[in-house]
């Protein structure tokens, strides 16, 4: 099941030239789907910090700004995402974004502790 749905993705990512042009619903659900897998790491991150952080890191690290950051990096995903199910006939990109992105909000988002 998740081979094929691997297979799916890099198909989509893969799309040709015309279905990459502005307009298309493409761009918008690559940089959804980046920001939503960059948002779920930063949510682990957070979430795991010991296993996942360096403790020289975590000292020079402003947690407040770098929960801001999180935040409007979630939201940013998630717009992206919805303009390209908005555009794109083939809602993959998107609904992965999205789907990433609930997994991330539900860990805690950028409240998470």
């Amino acid at each position: 099941m998740f081979s094929h749905l691997g297979k799916t993705l890099i198909q989509e990512l893969e799309a040709p030239q015309v279905l990459t042009k502005p307009g298309t619903g493409w761009i918008s659900g690559v940089l959804g789907l980046f920001l939503a897998m960059a948002g779920l790491v930063a949510v682990i991150c957070l979430r795991y910090p010991q296993l996942l952080t360096a403790p020289e890191l975590r000292a020079v690290i402003d947690l407040g700004l770098f929960r801001i950051f999180l935040h409007g990096l979630l939201i940013t995903g998630f717009l992206l995402a919805t303009m390209s199910l908005i555009l794109r006939q083939n809602k993959f990109l998107g609904l992965t974004a999205v789907t990433l992105i609930l997994i991330a909000v539900s860990l805690g988002g950028s409240k998470t502790t």
